[in-house]
């Protein structure tokens, strides 16, 4: 054996071993250990110490490591006549006398690794693989994001609804370890939000790979998802003192959250998934959200200059990955998904004989070679896609649409899909947009962050507003407002409301497919300032006897459970279990779901 290093020169220290041993067959366990003080290699086979080589030193060198060859020399030869299996290294000697060899260190491969992810949601209804047929409804709540579960339909028309409300709150860069100017006070690109019931945290970065500061994860909380607080959580220095709110020193981009998935450890509860520069996507896991622990390996090989949006998917049983990557050599913002049942192994991807290397980076650019690309219409930077909590086959993303020209991210629309994999877009309108003004400034980019909280019927969603364009003059926008400006803003959504059908002062008519359902009653979350009423079709489309148009009691509500009568009658159970269609009438209204539901 030998250590070999090579810059401008060569240092080689040969280091005796049991030869005989080791080519015998069967696996060994093999440890080299440095200790400082003495000048000191030591090896060991099968926890045995060798003959000790003669001392030697290494300088102190600094820089940044780049590679590290294992089985070759630094020039790529004298390759290793075996096989490697697992490797550990540590920052600190831990063996200086004969050790019996520990098992696997690995915990992805060691006696009881992590459980595969499984579904523990309701099967997909819609989607490529959906089953043909009546739609077996059940009593689950069905958005109208789209017209998977509409026959037809005549002057209605699915409408984005932007959020009611847009309120800053008080998040504001005003720490030593927080980002320079350039990247404001709220946090832009980095901004990942959860709901811990008493409380919303925020997890976020202070860009230190750009703004010349070093590299800082903080947390933060708040009440009301208004006023913040940044605790004091003496994990890390910063200056010399751990009186700040630090959760890690990587440099990172990701999206945080609590796991649902009913498998998960506790010990893996919590999740940031993160692009980490120069060293590819790296898995998190964190017990309360605030301890953090790097998992073993890399998720993904890639670099691609950016975040990644990632949830757990119950109905499909894995977790699901949506980042930045190139189309060729001179289109860098599109959106690959990826997704895995094992979140803490190497998540799979197709190899590519000729991966895209970029001069600047560490690792290839991700291309629609490797994983799926998703159509946006255009180049986009963020795609913050989430997985809808409060409805099964509701699958949402708020991209960030990019424009080369002057280099500005206008603004967020939606993109919507029933299977995570196949979406739709709505653009225009956007659905966070810029041209609006907060205290005295125009908004020029509005750029949707990660995360949802629901209280009672209405949503929490959170953007950062920016005056400029992205990056200011110095990288190639126009410097109209200096980014200190900039803030982070609480918007309000309805239950559900992301889209609707809508019809105007003529009366439109939808017609669903055909569907079985569960329950006693039917639900709609609407808003008629005109009228609504609701049918119950036969398999043939005649109305059934007592479920008619012109027997439905009209529906002038703001409401998002308001239940359907028929002539002050409000059981629907005679027709469960059969095959029926939900017929709409609406005029001057929204309706944005419907749900077959049990009595209370």
């Amino acid at each position: 054996w030998g250590i070999t290093m090579d810059r401008e020169w060569d240092l080689e220290i040969p280091i005796p071993t049991d030869a005989a041993r080791l080519n015998d067959g069967e696996w060994h366990h093999l440890a080299f250990t440095f200790t400082a003080l003495e000048r000191q290699v030591r090896h060991y086979v099968d926890g045995r110490l060798q003959p000790l080589p003669d001392k030697g030193g290494f300088l102190p060198l600094m820089g940044q490591l780049t590679s590290l060859l294992l089985g070759r020399d630094v020039h790529g030869g004298q390759e290793l006549s075996g096989l490697l299996d697992e490797v550990r290294l540590s920052s600190v000697v831990r063996y200086t006398q004969d050790f019996t060899p520990p098992g696997s260190l690995s915990l992805n491969w060691g006696p009881q690794p992590p459980a595969r992810g499984r579904p523990d949601g309701p099967p997909l209804l819609f989607g490529p693989d959906a089953p043909a047929g009546p739609v077996a409804l059940g009593s689950r709540k069905h958005l109208f994001i789209d017209d998977a579960l509409i026959a037809r339909m005549t002057d209605v028309r699915l409408t984005v609804n932007t959020p009611a409300d847009k309120t800053p709150t008080d998040f504001r860069s005003n720490q030593a370890w927080e980002p320079t100017p350039r990247f404001g006070a709220g946090q832009p690109d980095v901004a990942s939000l959860w709901d811990e019931g008493d409380e919303v945290r925020l997890l976020y970065t202070n860009g230190g790979m750009w703004g010349g500061k070093p590299h800082a994860v903080g947390l933060a909380t708040s009440r009301d998802g208004l006023h913040w607080t940044k605790p004091d959580l003496g994990l890390f220095p910063w200056n010399g003192s751990t009186k700040n709110n630090i959760v890690l020193r990587n440099a990172s981009q990701g999206t945080a959250f609590k796991d649902p998935n009913p498998d998960v450890r506790p010990e893996h509860l919590y999740k940031y998934v993160a692009w980490c520069m120069k060293r590819g996507f790296y898995v998190f896991t964190s017990p309360d959200g605030v301890h953090w622990r790097r998992n073993e390996t890399v998720a993904l090989p890639f670099d691609p200059d950016g975040s990644i949006s990632v949830f757990w998917d119950d109905q499909a049983g894995l977790y699901r990955g949506y980042f930045r990557a190139v189309m060729d050599d001179t289109i860098r913002r599109r959106v690959v998904r990826a997704r895995t049942d094992e979140v803490l192994k190497p998540w799979p991807i197709e190899t590519q004989e000729a991966p895209i290397w970029d001069a600047n980076w560490a690792l290839p650019r991700p291309t629609s070679g490797e994983l799926p690309l998703i159509d946006t219409g255009g180049q986009v930077y963020r795609f913050k896609g989430i997985k809808y909590p409060w409805a099964p086959d509701v699958y949402l993303a708020f991209p960030w649409r990019f424009i080369h020209a002057g280099n500005v991210r206008p603004g967020s629309f939606l993109m919507v899909s029933r299977d995570g994999e196949n979406w739709r877009r709505y653009e225009p309108p956007y659905y966070f947009t810029p041209g609006w003004e907060l205290e005295g400034r125009e908004v020029v980019e509005a750029l949707m962050e990660q995360g949802m909280v629901r209280r009672g019927d209405e949503i929490w969603q959170y953007g950062t507003v920016r005056f400029t364009e992205h990056g200011g003059a110095l990288y190639g926008g126009g410097e109209r407002e200096g980014g200190i400006y900039d803030r982070l803003v609480r918007l309000t959504q309805r239950l559900d409301g992301f889209v609707s059908l809508d019809a105007g002062d003529e009366v439109g008519t939808v017609v669903t497919r055909p569907l079985v359902f569960e329950g006693q009653r039917l639900e709609l979350n609407l808003a008629a300032r005109g009228e609504v009423r609701v049918a119950l079709l036969a398999e043939a489309g005649r109305p059934i006897p007592g479920f008619a148009l012109d027997e439905c009691d009209p529906i002038t509500a703001d409401s998002t459970r308001h239940t359907v009568s028929w002539g002050g009658q409000t059981d629907v159970e005679a027709q469960a279990g059969r095959v029926v269609q939900v017929q709409l009438q609406l005029r001057d209204a929204k309706v944005f779901a419907l749900q077959f539901a049990a009595e209370e």
